[in-house]
Formats: C-alpha cells, structure tokens, sequence
C-alpha cells in the first residue's frame, strides 16, 4: 500500500511539475535541488528557467558535478555578486556559463532603516555590536575574542552587543560554546546576549560601529542596514561583503578568521570619530544608490520582461 501510495504521489508531482514549466512564461528556481528535481522537464522544455544560488554549495567532490549539471539546465543564474559566484564554481564552470550570471543585490528599505527616522538615545558607552543568527559559518567567536582584546587596546565602558538568535539544536550548542567563551575570557559585564532585536534600526542606530566576522556570506542583509543608518562596518571579506562594504571608504575589510584584525580595525575606528562620520555617510550613500527596494523590484521586472520577450522571439 505504502509503495502504491508513493508511486501515486510521484506520478501526480510528475504531472504538476510538466504542468507548471510547460504552462509558464519563466521558472523561478530558489536553490540547488528545486532545480535539479525539475531536471527532466528542463532540458526539453524551452521556457527559461532562472536558479537562485543563496548562498551554494561549492563545486567539490560530488557537489562539483551537480552543479554543473545545475548550469547546464538554468538559463539564468541568480546570485549576489561575481565574487560569490566565484568561490562556488570552479574557474573552468564560471569562464563556461559567465554569460548566465545575473548580479542582482537584494534592497532594503531605505526609508525605515534612515537615521533621520529613528530617535536618537544617549549611550554613556562606546557600543560595539553585530547582528546575525547565532550559528557558526557567522564566526561570532571571533568577535568575542577580539572584543577582548579591544578592551585591552581602549579600556573600559565599551559595550559589546549580539543581536541574533539560533534557530537549530546545533546551533543552540554554539550558542552555548559562545557563552562560555564570554565567561572564560572574563566579558560577562561587557558582552550582552540580546536574543531577537524588533526594532533593528533603533539598535543600530545606538551603535558606534557595526562587527560581522562571517565565514561565508551573499551580501549580509545586517550589514546593508547598519551601512543605512551610517554605521561604520567592519566585515570579513567574504561573498559578495565587498560589494557593501568598500574598504576604507563605508568601512573596513578583515580576513576571516582573525579576530585580532578585527580588533585592530574596531580599535582604528572608535578613535577616529571624524572618520566613523565619513565612512557613515558615503555607507548611507552607496547603499541608496545600490540597494534600495525599489532599485531592486525596477532592475528584476525589467529583467523578467526583456528574458520573456527574448524567448518568445526565439
């Protein structure tokens, strides 16, 4: 009975699935397997179909002929940034299907994360603060770490501040590592735990400068709002984060990894105000002129009516 009701289930998907690409105008797939599930009906099927990458998989051991597999059966590739793109496909996979990579960064809304919309508070501290899910490929450690060495570097009344929450049991049990690591280097008075933060840009707007010590990354969404409220970032250089965050210019760029970088770009901003106001603004700016909302829904309608209309010309 189970394997009748399971051939059945399949055949109906079956049926869905050549319903769906064969009566659409585009397909938009949002990752690897939605993609690769619709493989059969891809590669006979003339409508364009668009993979969105997130974050990917890089192209090693089995993963490395999936997606090329994946390349072969997507007429457009969905993905943040060029850099991204790079570090998950192999040179020969990226100089093969180039053509097909559309950048695309997300928006934001430019109006709600404003400076000039939040009510400024006094803060007797220097507070120095991220914004992630708390789980490792965000490399949190490292910024516990090099908060102990900031306070070395500046001395006291400097609050550090984690806004996140983890969403898997693993990632409960690095939450807990990165409590004890707070308690083993002596912070437990500096570093505060804020759980899920509602109002996000009045907590950024409270800070002097904004840390993500990320081991991978697309363009950080926390990092694109901290830059709108004309916060300074420091940010490892990985993904597409170089695309928000241009050294010294709207902050400064760390290797992965290296909390004592970390430290030492803080330290070189929390004692140069003139230069966190500088690289506030041109953050302010560079985010207005490249990630705004309603950038974003202009260049993907855009995008979406000049493919249809390719394909139904071909």
């Amino acid at each position: 009975m189970d394997a009748v009701k399971t051939g059945y289930r399949i055949g109906q998907f079956n049926l869905e699935a050549r319903r769906l690409i064969f009566g659409a105008d585009v397909v938009w797939c949002k990752n690897l397997r939605a993609l690769l599930t619709l493989a059969p009906y891809a590669l006979i099927s003339k409508t364009p179909i668009i993979w969105n990458i997130g974050l990917g998989l890089e192209s090693d051991g089995k993963v490395r002929y999936l997606n090329a597999l994946a390349l072969r059966l997507a007429d457009k590739v969905f993905i943040e940034s060029r850099t991204q793109a790079k570090s998950i496909f192999t040179a020969e996979q990226y100089r093969r299907h180039e053509d097909k990579f559309t950048v695309f960064h997300k928006g934001i809304d430019i109006e709600r994360f404003s400076p000039e919309t939040v009510k400024s508070e006094r803060h007797s501290a220097v507070r120095v603060g991220t914004a992630a899910s708390l789980t490792p490929r965000k490399g949190l450690e490292y910024f516990i770490s090099a908060a102990d060495k900031i306070n070395t570097n500046i001395g006291s009344n400097i609050e550090f501040l984690i806004a996140g929450e983890p969403s898997t049991a693993e990632d409960q049990e690095y939450t807990r590592s990165l409590r004890e690591h707070v308690r083993r280097v002596g912070l437990e008075d500096s570093v505060q735990f804020l759980g899920w933060v509602e109002e996000m840009p009045k907590y950024l707007n409270s800070l002097d400068v904004f840390v993500l010590p990320s081991l991978n990354e697309g363009i950080p969404g926390a990092v694109r709002e901290a830059l709108a409220m004309e916060v300074p970032v420091v940010a490892t250089a990985v993904g597409g984060t170089e695309d928000a965050v241009i050294d010294d210019e709207t902050g400064l760029l760390v290797p992965p990894e290296d909390s004592t970088a970390i430290a030492d770009a803080v330290t070189t901003l929390l004692k140069s105000p003139n230069e966190r106001r500088r690289m506030g603004k041109n953050g302010r700016q560079h985010v207005v002129a490249e990630f705004s909302m309603q950038g974003y829904v202009d260049r993907y309608e855009e995008f979406l009516h000049k493919l249809t209309d390719q394909y139904a010309q071909s």
